[in-house]
């Protein structure tokens, strides 16, 4: 289960995402560093109160949004290929 901070991280990263923003841009327009950005993004930092502030106006949301959940988009699995006695699915039912 994800911390608080994880959630918030995670809704920040989706809300800038969305923007189609770098954190090198959200960092620009926030006046926050790219580091510190990243660290609330990973859930390694609990932002302050006016660090909040400044990535809202930022990216243009009220402060509540980041306490909002937020769907991640997926991402692909890597291909695989499932057998059984070297045989793909489709042909598993020769095996009976």
């Amino acid at each position: 289960m994800k911390t608080p901070d994880e959630r918030m991280g995670e809704s920040l990263r989706v809300i800038r995402a969305e923007r189609g923003l770098s954190i090198k841009e959200l960092a620009g327009r926030s006046g926050l560093s790219t580091g510190m950005i990243s660290q609330i993004e990973r859930g390694r930092s609990s932002p302050s109160l006016r660090s909040l502030r400044l990535l809202a106006e930022a990216l243009e949301v009220p402060i509540s949004q980041f306490f909002e959940s937020h769907q991640t988009p997926l991402e692909p699995l890597s291909p695989y290929v499932l057998m059984r006695d070297g045989l793909p699915p489709e042909k598993w039912s020769s095996l009976k």
